[in-house]
């Protein structure tokens, strides 16, 4: 699966490029037939991707394509819609979450500053409901102001369609590429410090994007 993962994106990586090079000549002006496809290359591309940043600047051009454009940029939306209601893949539905927000508001994509790209990596925290929301933000708040790159709150609730549960404990959840021990140990301190629960760290292999760590709260 993951050869193929990889082949695809190198192959929709290549169409994306070519697509920017020919509609990006002076005097080009690709009508909407011609975006469209574009718009479905880019999204393709977000739902492969499971590096963070890059998925963020693929957001980020999805985004700037589809807002001149109300048609294309409901096209977009209901496409995101579906995403953020199936995917499992907690960094996926941060973005998809942004990308909708800045459509609906005619605005651009929040791209990551170059502070966020000094090696520190993205941290999630998910809640099962809305009901946890603030206690999320307010987590988050406390974890970035403690150096930690934290990239706001998921409601797995609202992924209807990919089943997800909250645990029954408080958990870490992080993937073998981003086992760095003294982050992963420093982390944990941090969340502990917060909540007053001791997580449980948890090594996942699937619907995880590599490099990225998941603070899943518990259920109520």
């Amino acid at each position: 699966m993951a050869v193929y993962r990889k082949a695809l994106i190198t192959e929709l990586s290549s169409l994306d490029r070519s697509w920017s090079l020919i509609n990006s000549k002076p005097g080009g002006n690709p009508d909407q037939k011609q975006i469209r496809v574009g718009l479905q290359i880019k999204l393709a591309l977000l739902n492969l991707v499971q590096d963070y940043r890059r998925a963020q600047d693929i957001a980020a051009g999805l985004v700037d394509l589809a807002t001149p454009s109300p048609e294309l940029s409901k096209f977009v939306i209901d496409e995101l819609d579906m995403l953020l209601v199936t995917s499992p893949r907690t960094a996926l539905r941060v973005i998809t979450r942004s990308a909708i927000q800045s459509l609906n508001e005619g605005s651009s994509f929040p791209r990551s500053v170059d502070e966020k790209r000094n090696g520190l990596p993205p941290v999630f925290i998910v809640a099962a409901a809305e009901s946890q929301r603030i206690h999320g933000e307010k987590l988050a708040q406390s974890l970035k102001e403690n150096g930690i790159d934290a990239q706001g709150v998921d409601v797995i609730s609202s992924a209807k369609d990919a089943k997800l549960n909250a645990p029954e404990n408080l958990e870490i959840r992080f993937s073998k590429g981003a086992n760095e021990e003294s982050f992963l140990s420093g982390l944990a301190e941090k969340v502990k410090r917060f909540t007053g629960e001791e997580p449980k760290l948890v090594n996942v292999s699937t619907d995880h994007d590599p490099g990225t760590y998941e603070i899943w709260l518990s259920k109520r």
